[in-house]
């Protein structure tokens, strides 16, 4: 399997997650290997293009907002996932980030509070409801794991991915913003880096590829 990392740490400036999210696309889209996934269509198993990634973002003020001309990211879409992350909202899936980030959320915050340097400040996103969900033969939750580390006064995220459709762009923005909204500002710190560990970053050949085709058309990615 191909691994990737992608980040601005030799830029001389840093540059917004979305445009690090078009890179890691753009990764896939020309150099991810083929092969099949494990879901089944009408015609056989769903065959996709991927990687293994590494995104590593430093904060940007801009990166918590979505604007009208990035019309590729519904926003509605991006919105109802961070709700789902706060409140544990049903967002029609049988994902369960939610429900667990709510009920550790205050560990986490008192956590760094009483122990700036802690490496104990780290949410495991499936159990108990992993074991549930493969009994009844459903799926489980794409993001496995989300750690907060405060290094240099700054709070910084690591999530890590069992499988990402690269496409969608929400749960970037969402982990991102929760982050800023739910524990640094609690915590009154200031924003540092947000890493996401991909293990398959895919695009869905079927799916996926036409969409990607005309955004690189359109000069979109």
């Amino acid at each position: 399997m191909k691994t990737f990392y992608i980040s601005s740490d030799y830029l001389p400036f840093k540059e917004p997650m979305i445009s690090l999210w078009k890179r890691a696309l753009r990764t896939v889209y020309l150099w991810g290997d083929i092969d099949y996934s494990s879901r089944k269509t009408q015609y056989g198993y769903e065959k996709i293009k991927y990687a293994q990634l590494l995104i590593k973002c430093d904060y940007n003020e801009g990166d918590l907002e979505l604007y009208p001309e990035f019309h590729f990211v519904k926003k509605s879409i991006a919105d109802a996932y961070y709700n789902q992350l706060v409140y544990g909202e049903d967002t029609g899936h049988d994902y369960n980030e939610g429900k667990i980030l709510k009920q550790y959320k205050d560990y986490i915050i008192k956590e760094l509070k009483e122990n700036r340097y802690s490496r104990r400040a780290v949410i495991s996103l499936g159990y108990p409801y992993d074991i549930v969900h493969v009994l009844q033969g459903k799926e489980i939750s794409c993001p496995r794991e989300v750690q907060f580390q405060i290094r240099n006064n700054k709070l910084h995220m690591h999530v890590t991915f069992r499988s990402k459709d690269i496409v969608d762009y929400a749960d970037f923005y969402a982990f991102r913003k929760y982050q800023y909204e739910q524990i640094a500002k609690p915590l009154k710190i200031n924003m540092g880096s947000s890493s996401f560990y991909i293990t398959n970053a895919h695009i869905r050949i079927e799916d996926d590829l036409e969409i990607v085709k005309n955004w690189k058309k359109e000069g979109l990615i």
